[in-house]
C-alpha cells in the first residue's frame, strides 16, 4: 500500500455510499505494512465488509494443483506399467 492509499479509499466510499464491500489486494498479503493498512481501513470502516486477497496464494494453488495432477498421472502411468508386467507373468506361465 502506498501513502494516500487510505485517504483515496476513503474519497471513494463518500462519493459513492452505496459501496457495501472493500476488497484489498496485493502481492505480499503476508507483509505487516498491509496487515496495518487492512486494521486501518477496518477502523475507518467498521461497518463495510472487507475481503483481503494475496493474489500470489492463487499462483500457488495453480503450481500446486498442477503438480499433483501431474504426480497422479504418473502414479496411474506406473500403475498401468506394473499391471502390464504382472499380467505379461501370469499368461506366460
Amino acid at each position: 500500500m502506498r501513502a494516500g492509499d487510505l485517504e483515496k479509499l476513503k474519497i471513494t466510499l463518500e462519493v459513492v455510499p452505496e459501496v457495501e464491500y472493500i476488497c484489498l489486494d496485493v502481492a505480499n498479503g503476508y507483509s505487516e505494512h498491509f496487515v496495518e493498512f487492512v486494521k486501518q481501513v477496518r477502523k475507518e470502516f467498521p461497518h463495510h465488509t472487507i475481503m483481503v486477497v494475496d493474489c500470489y496464494f492463487f499462483l500457488f494453488v495453480h503450481v500446486f494443483c498442477s503438480a499433483v495432477i501431474v504426480l497422479f498421472v504418473a502414479f496411474l502411468v506406473l500403475l498401468l506399467i506394473v499391471d502390464i508386467e504382472y499380467a505379461t507373468v501370469l499368461f506366460n506361465r
